[in-house]
């Protein structure tokens, strides 16, 4: 990989910074599709699962309640079977892991 200075950017055109961000932001897409993939894959709906993110940390009960395309449904296992129940968070994919 090429590693590119500070005063080597700030030297490149507009046209070549645009082309560095649009490869940049190809290959992080491409990654995070891969990633997405491999977890919708080994996760299933009604799964007990863990969020990487700090406003779900303290619910030690969550479930996966739908899976869509790039995020999932993780609701509180109390509320997993009553369609009634108001709640629930919409996760990308990348942060949900089994327990």
């Amino acid at each position: 990989m090429k590693n590119v200075t500070t005063t080597q950017l700030e030297n490149m055109t507009t046209e070549e910074l645009q082309e560095l961000n649009s490869r940049v932001v190809r290959i992080l897409k491409a990654r995070r599709s891969k990633k997405n993939a491999t977890v919708k894959a080994a996760l299933k709906v009604g799964e007990a699962v863990k969020v990487n993110h700090p406003q779900l940390a303290h619910y030690p009960d969550l479930v996966l309640q739908k899976i869509n395309k790039t995020r999932g449904v993780v609701v509180q296992k109390a509320n997993y079977n009553n369609r009634f129940a108001m709640g629930g968070w919409t996760v990308p994919l990348h942060m949900i892991s089994m327990k």
